[in-house]
């Protein structure tokens, strides 16, 4: 497994150099996932498709999705607050734990 991380300053074309390095290696057969963290969508508009906050085959060994953190804390807001108060309960025992 390896990871290519594309990072910078807004504006120096990180999502597009990121997509023509992802497309090949997909193209080569290797099972590739492409993340964008840009709340500003601009992967979606790179590849011409609506991608989702889950990983969403867009062409054979080729995945994208672009993370929404919003999407992430109502999704796992409960999990994340029962591991922390199940640590925290030694501390404070009067800490419920979430239903």
């Amino acid at each position: 497994m390896r990871f290519i991380l594309f990072t910078g300053k807004g504006g120096v074309w990180k999502t597009t150099i990121a997509s023509a390095t992802a497309l090949p290696i997909s193209n080569s057969g290797l099972k590739t996932l492409l993340i964008s963290t840009d709340p500003a969508y601009s992967l979606s508009d790179a590849l011409s498709i609506k991608l989702k906050p889950e990983p969403q085959l867009v062409e054979e060994n080729f995945w994208c999705m672009e993370f929404n953190v919003y999407y992430f804390m109502k999704k796992y807001y409960k999990l994340i607050l029962l591991r922390t108060a199940t640590k925290l309960r030694w501390k404070f025992p009067i800490l419920t734990l979430p239903r």
